[in-house]
């Protein structure tokens, strides 16, 4: 074998290797999806993010058509409109110099590894990934700038599976507020997860926490999560969900990968739902929504038990013993119908009722 053979055969056992660029075998073909928001690390003569998704596939940089990055270790981003099924990533680059600046590379999706790339320059190439996601991230390992002249995305969008009856918030609340970021506008209604357009909460610099209140008792399956994609998605990479205290689903990653949209499967009953961040960091909440069903109204033994009088161990803030007992259950304290007694050790409650029984359910 020649030593121009040799070469040749090195060369395609190294696309073997790292070019994770193959058609698929199948042949199927991909709806193209359309990419917005884009950024990337740094401009050099102010070749902006934005040509490379122009619809333009010229790859001569001086038709104004290609990006240009001004520091090593560069990066670009951009992102679906909705959440998709990634299926392939197509490159184009620059041809008229500097090919080679695009030869050690990985592609992410929502911050996992999708795709890599580490061979000899090439022209254009595709990508088999198989991703859902919505923040695609190209990530060069030179030490050099890099240059994209248009990249563009097949696949899918995704429909989010019907998981049960949507159940509705009527309050919420929140360890803090930052930048506006009230926690309100995480029940909003509005799924946007650009900060700009104000349908995010924001907590401070904290380990924070969201709580939203359903209009009913239910009984909860599952908790979606809308994430904030413009900036600082990985805070929300290790936090648990609680309702009515008890914990249900947590989640953990690392902080190098996020998620865009997330259903956990969060069984119990309550009517209070709470996030709790696990990071020190700010809590951001584009949109939470809660799944399940309504309980119907608790059936009551045959015959309910009155009580005439009662008494508790102290009270505080107005959280006389007698809320305990007048009928209503709204479980916000703020609603007037809590007791309260003071902070202390082996606190009590007692209710007398109006004549001797013989009681077979105490329900709490």
């Amino acid at each position: 074998m020649t030593m121009s053979s040799k070469m040749i055969l090195s060369l395609l056992l190294a696309a073997l290797v790292f070019n994770r660029a193959t058609q698929p075998a199948d042949g199927a073909v991909y709806q193209q999806i359309q990419l917005f928001e884009c950024k990337q690390s740094s401009t050099h003569n102010d070749a902006k993010c934005v040509r490379a998704i122009d619809g333009n596939t010229n790859q001569d940089y001086h038709a104004g058509s290609c990006t240009h990055t001004a520091t090593p270790q560069s990066w670009w981003q951009a992102r679906a409109e909705r959440l998709t099924h990634f299926k392939q990533i197509r490159i184009y680059n620059r041809m008229d110099c500097c090919s080679e600046r695009l030869d050690y590379f990985s592609i992410y999706i929502d911050g996992h590894l999708s795709a890599a790339y580490r061979g000899e320059p090439f022209s254009h190439n595709t990508f088999n990934v198989d991703r859902v996601g919505e923040v695609l991230r190209i990530q060069s390992h030179r030490d050099s700038a890099f240059s994209l002249c248009e990249v563009q995305v097949f696949g899918e969008v995704v429909s989010l599976p019907a998981i049960g009856e949507r159940l509705a918030f009527d309050s919420c609340s929140q360890s803090s507020t930052s930048a506006e970021g009230v926690c309100d506008r995480a029940i909003d209604g509005s799924t946007k997860q650009d900060y700009s357009y104000k349908s995010c909460s924001h907590t401070n610099q904290e380990r924070g926490w969201w709580q939203g209140h359903l209009t009913k008792t239910s009984e909860v399956t599952h908790v979606r999560i809308y994430n904030r994609l413009d900036c600082c998605s990985e805070r929300l990479s290790d936090f648990a969900v609680l309702i009515d205290g008890h914990e249900c689903a947590s989640y953990r990653s690392e902080p190098s990968s996020f998620f865009s949209v997330l259903t956990l499967p969060c069984e119990g009953a309550g009517q209070t739902i709470k996030i709790v961040n696990r990071r020190p960091t700010s809590l951001t909440l584009c949109e939470v929504q809660a799944f399940g069903k309504v309980k119907e109204d608790i059936s009551l033994p045959s015959k309910q038990l009155r009580f005439n009088s009662c008494s508790q161990s102290s009270t505080t803030s107005g959280g006389d013993c007698k809320r305990a007992f007048d009928g209503i259950r709204k479980q916000d304290y703020h609603a007037g119908s809590c007791t309260h007694t003071e902070s202390a050790h082996n606190n009590w409650w007692q209710g007398q009722m109006r004549q001797a029984a013989f009681v077979t359910q105490v329900r709490i």
